[in-house]
C-alpha cells in the first residue's frame, strides 16, 4: 500500500483517495453477468449510486468492478472511454455500450457528463498504474484493487479503523503493510 500523504493537514479540505492493492490476485476468471445493471447491453450510469463523481464525500470504498470502472471513467474522461468500452466489451456479458447522463445549460447547449475525481485525486489512477506497471484492463477487472474515497476534513476510514469497525490485523495480513 502506497501513503500518499500521511498525517497532513489540508487547509482546503479537499480530497484524499487511496488506492489499495492486497496481495490476492483474484482476477476475473469468466465473463460478467451485470444483472439489473445493464439493460439491452447498455449500461446506465443514471441512479445515484452509480455516479461518476468522486470527491471528498461521500465516503465510499470501491471494491468491486462495477465501482472500480465508474471510477476510471470519471478518472479519464472522454478521452479513454473508446478504450474501457472495448475492455468491457471483453469481460461483461451482452455489454454494447454506456449511457452518460447529459447536462443541459440550455435548450440548445448540452454536455455528456463523464463524471470527475476531485483535483486533490486527479491524476492518482494514471499515476499509480504507471508506477506499477498495472493495465487499465487488470484494475477494473481485478479485485485485488480498491479505492478508499475518503475526505481530508472526514477521515473516515481513519476512524472506522480507530473504532475498530475495520480489523488493522487483517489489513495487514491482506495488503502486507499498512502505516499507523
Amino acid at each position: 500500500m502506497f501513503s500518499i500523504r500521511n498525517n497532513v493537514f489540508e487547509t482546503n479540505s479537499s480530497s484524499s483517495h487511496s488506492i489499495v492493492m492486497t496481495k490476492a490476485n483474484t482476477a476475473t476468471q469468466n465473463k460478467i453477468d451485470p444483472g439489473w445493471k445493464i439493460q439491452d447491453g447498455i449500461l446506465n450510469f443514471k441512479y445515484w449510486s452509480d455516479g461518476l463523481e468522486f470527491g471528498r464525500s461521500p465516503f465510499d470504498i470501491l471494491a468491486d468492478w462495477f465501482g472500480r470502472l465508474r471510477y476510471a471513467i470519471a478518472s479519464y474522461g472522454k478521452d479513454h472511454v473508446d478504450d474501457i468500452r472495448e475492455i468491457c466489451q471483453k469481460h461483461i456479458i451482452g455489454f454494447k455500450d454506456f449511457n452518460f447522463p447529459v447536462i443541459e445549460y440550455s435548450d440548445d447547449e448540452k454536455e455528456i457528463n463523464y463524471g470527475y475525481v476531485d483535483h486533490q485525486s486527479s491524476g492518482l489512477l494514471q499515476h499509480f498504474l504507471d508506477k506499477n506497471n498495472i493495465s487499465l484492463e487488470d484494475f477494473i477487472f481485478n479485485d485485488k484493487f480498491m479505492v478508499v474515497v475518503d475526505g481530508d476534513e472526514y477521515h473516515v476510514f481513519n476512524r472506522m479503523m480507530e473504532a475498530n469497525i475495520i480489523n488493522k490485523d487483517f489489513i495487514k495480513k491482506k495488503v502486507g503493510i499498512y502505516n499507523d
